[in-house]
């Protein structure tokens, strides 16, 4: 190195660049090395253009050269040594670099980034494998997992029409690949999720005023914490219609009722009977607790718990769907419906992996009586094994829940779809972000199929563009049309997926 710095610097007395700036730097280089303060060694550096055209290459050749030209980095684009220069990126090839300079120490630490992208976690693993691979924006793997050690509860944001609904059915799907097989529950909104917990033989229910939904909760096996539930739920059924709190004596009276009902056979245990028991309790009004049950037995909430038998069960399918979009606008339904689901849940929750996925979520964060619910049943289902995700049309939503510093504190994953409503107190103040990433929430278009993954440490603008996939895309999110098309071919082949998926994704015209 000396040796050649000294020829250069001969080489520069001897012409016009003596005296100048340029004399001064080859003078500083050599007492640099004298004095070793700096050490010198050959490189090269390379920059591999990619596009999938040729008139995109020569575009992004010119983009970066107008760059290394502002920095004053003399460059070329490679002709004769093309091919060496391609293979002399990779280590080992140093007999491929077609043009080497000579580099300070110094020079060396400046393009030197000393920093990675993202990579995930591909082993070791709470859950062993990890749930996919996401590619990048940088064109790079990202190997996603729910789980930041045992806690793996997520949160999705993203308006409509923005994926939201591909990337939850999308990530379950890859889930079904983790040992042993996860058991999934997904409350959806507008029948989205339908198409595909069918295709992957799921069980799907519809609550709707049109059908009883076949739900007695009463018939629950008669033990100290399923009656303490029922307290619960009784209360949340028959609050009075000014809101004003149990009396002391209405909550002594329903009690009483409920030990006296939950004596008898299970068979016996139903809403009339225990209307029954509640006449005569405590004075008669149009207020008192047997009025106030009146709707659940012959009105218009009886659809829901007024079944002579409860046919509610989670076995016999791996993937549970409920759709709720008849009872997310009606908390007087909402809740109870939802306070039952979960407390069966429980019945999963054996230390097996299992998933509980609420499409919407927003809806349901906002009734304090559930969210208060939800937020004490996030840290059991943790324990357990289990996972819950909300999806949520913004930040914003999850912002104005009051257990929303809890939620977002237990959540180890938040994936963030482009939204140009984006506001800083919610994605800024509450979830943490940074300006940079506001800024591609607000200005990022849908159709580039982008979003943000905040996972740990780890900040990743991970891209799911399935649309080489339309057959896939028609099973991961339903529409009108096709959640009509699903049900006729079912009517007409049966529940069975085998018997219609392949017409419903139109591969048996492809063969």
């Amino acid at each position: 190195a000396q040796e050649r710095i000294t020829r250069l610097q001969r080489q520069i007395q001897a012409s016009d660049e003596a005296g100048s700036s340029v004399e001064k730097d080859i003078d500083y280089a050599l007492n640099s090395l004298m004095n070793q303060e700096a050490v010198f060694g050959f490189h090269h550096l390379t920059l591999l253009c990619l596009s999938r055209d040729l008139q995109g290459v020569s575009k992004s050749v010119s983009e970066l050269g107008a760059c290394l030209t502002d920095m004053n980095i003399n460059w070329l684009r490679e002709d004769v040594n093309l091919e060496a220069g391609f293979w002399a990126q990779l280590p080992g090839n140093r007999s491929y670099i077609a043009r080497k300079a000579m580099l300070s120490s110094a020079n060396f630490s400046g393009l030197s980034s000393m920093h990675n992208f993202a990579t995930g976690q591909i082993d070791g693993n709470h859950w062993g494998l990890p749930i996919t691979i996401l590619e990048t924006t940088s064109q790079t793997p990202y190997w996603f997992n729910f789980h930041q050690r045992d806690i793996g509860h997520f949160l999705v944001t993203g308006p409509t029409g923005s994926g939201k609904t591909v990337a939850l059915t999308f990530l379950l799907a890859q889930a079904m690949r983790v040992n042993p097989t996860p058991k999934a529950v997904f409350f959806d909104k507008d029948r989205g999720a339908e198409i595909f917990v069918r295709a992957i033989g799921g069980s799907y229910e519809v609550l709707s005023p049109e059908t009883p939904t076949g739900f007695n909760p009463l018939q629950l096996e008669n033990t100290g914490p399923n009656r303490e539930f029922l307290m619960r739920l009784l209360k949340a059924m028959l609050r009075s219609s000014d809101r004003r709190d149990f009396t002391q004596e209405d909550e002594d009276t329903l009690e009483k009722a409920l030990t006296r009902l939950m004596q008898e056979p299970a068979a016996e245990r139903n809403l009339p009977n225990l209307s029954g028991l509640l006449v005569g309790r405590s004075r008669a009004d149009a207020n008192d607790l047997h009025s106030r049950l009146r709707p659940w037995i012959d009105g218009e909430k009886a659809w829901l718990f007024n079944a002579q038998h409860d046919v509610l069960s989670f076995s016999g399918h791996s993937v549970f769907g409920f759709d709720m979009t008849s009872i997310l606008g009606n908390e007087e339904l909402r809740t109870p419906a939802l306070m039952y689901l979960y407390h069966r849940l429980d019945e999963l929750l054996n230390g097996d992996p299992v998933m509980f996925f609420m499409d919407e979520g927003w809806q349901l964060l906002q009734d304090e009586t559930f969210s208060n619910f939800i937020v004490d049943k996030m840290k059991t289902i943790r324990k357990l094994n289990g996972i819950v995700g909300f999806g949520t049309q913004s930040a914003a939503d999850i912002a104005k829940a009051k257990a929303s510093h809890t939620l977002i504190e237990q959540s180890a994953t938040n994936i963030h779809f482009p939204n140009p409503r984006a506001d800083e107190e919610s994605y800024i103040k509450r979830f943490g972000l940074t300006v940079k990433e506001l800024n591609f929430i607000k200005n990022t278009p849908p159709e580039k199929r982008t979003f943000l993954v905040k996972h740990g440490n780890d900040s990743v603008i991970a891209r799911l563009d399935l649309s080489s996939m339309p057959d896939m895309v028609k099973v991961l999110s339903g529409r009108k049309k096709t959640i009509e098309e699903c049900a006729a071919l079912r009517e007409t082949y049966g529940d069975e997926p085998e018997n219609w998926l392949a017409e419903f994704c139109g591969w048996e015209k492809g063969q």
